[in-house]
């Protein structure tokens, strides 16, 4: 994975409040909201195969659209994902796409990254916005969007993601098609998400199966001016493979695979304290607000990094210093706070070509 671009903050922050936390894994499964249609009473429905998904569109539950990601999603190989997630929008009933968000949210539905039926620019912007907003509330999810403006293709960025600031930009990615019945850019975040990333952390760029080409192929120039505004474009690389996501960037130009492994962490660390707070209060014990409460939580978070280090997430080693481990933490800035009952650490984590900072603040209810 190449080097971020300069004028990137590597550094993410994390708070986490241990209590009420929820009792089950997060998954990372790949979603997509179905606009004007009901979907289910209970809010969204969980796909498994294409069959399934072809009667609930033949029962009018979901749309041709809705169908076809969940095809794209099963088309990718050598593996596919365990299931995809439709979620409704009522557009039609007066509901923007933010509040189609929140209510899959509310209902729990069990998705990670996601897609929008609707191709146009400006619900894209709205995606972003609202996902940098569910983002500083602790809700972390990505967006991979379609958009068929040929100003990617011609004369850069469309207007309508121009008012967006760089942190609305983050968790939001476009993959530009001129053919908006296609599922291009749902069938990319299948494809990266067919492997959990428990078991291994995959580039958001290469090869995409199912029907997700152009209709008509863009230039070389055409590529480079979508690619050098941070829009994602399908086309042949090789001479193998016809179908190439390439630059696998966010808005803002970050690579994807450094938002998913900054998330992974942050949900693998949360759970794994989590766990480790309960099972000592299971013992009738508790970890202190001291230096060996600290002292623990630095365990935690170094055996979370090196599950991290094992599905290829971060360096075991640093990368311009192989000498130095690819966790360092800051003892000097880490602290415990018995009266506010907190306990920061604060640390580095390198990915394999790249700096990832940042300062955990563990908030203990005991």
């Amino acid at each position: 994975m190449p080097i971020l671009p300069a004028g990137h903050d590597y550094r993410f922050a994390i708070t986490l409040n241990l209590a009420a936390l929820s009792v089950t894994a997060q998954s990372f499964n790949v979603g997509f909201f179905d606009k004007d249609e009901t979907v289910d009473a209970s809010g969204f429905l969980e796909f498994t195969d294409v069959a399934t998904a072809t009667t609930a569109e033949a029962a009018g539950n979901i749309s041709t659209i809705a169908l076809a990601f969940v095809t794209a999603a099963f088309a990718q190989t050598p593996k596919r994902p365990q299931k995809v997630v439709v979620m409704p929008w009522d557009d039609a009933g007066g509901d923007a796409i933010a509040t189609a968000i929140d209510d899959a949210i509310a209902a729990e539905a069990d998705f990670y990254v996601f897609g929008v039926s609707d191709r146009l620019p400006a619900t894209n912007a709205a995606v972003a916005a609202k996902l940098d907003t569910l983002a500083g509330s602790g809700t972390k999810l990505v967006a991979i969007l379609q958009d068929d403006d040929g100003d990617w293709l011609t004369s850069g960025k469309p207007t309508a993601y121009a008012s967006l600031t760089t942190g609305q930009n983050e968790r939001t990615a476009v993959v530009y098609c001129d053919t908006d019945a296609t599922t291009a850019a749902e069938a990319v975040a299948a494809k990266k998400l067919c492997e959990s990333p428990d078991v291994r952390s995959a580039p958001w760029t290469g090869p995409v199966q199912g029907s997700v080409a152009n209709a008509s192929s863009p230039t070389t120039a055409e590529i480079q001016l979508a690619v050098a505004n941070n829009c994602n474009v399908i086309a042949p690389q090789g001479t193998i493979y016809t179908q190439v996501n390439d630059p696998g960037v966010n808005l803002a130009g970050r690579h994807l695979k450094q938002i998913v492994s900054a998330d992974w962490y942050e949900v693998r660390l949360r759970e794994a304290l989590a766990d480790a707070k309960t099972t000592l209060e299971n013992k009738g014990r508790y970890i202190p607000v001291n230096t060996d409460g600290l002292e623990v939580i630095k365990g935690i978070i170094t055996e979370v990094w090196l599950r991290g280090v094992d599905a290829g997430h971060f360096a075991r080693v640093q990368p311009a210093n192989p000498e130095l481990s690819g966790l360092t933490i800051d003892d000097a800035a880490s602290s415990a706070n018995a009266t506010t009952r907190t306990i920061t650490v604060e640390f580095e984590i390198y990915e394999l070509e790249s700096l990832l900072g940042t300062t955990i603040t563990v908030n203990l209810t005991v």
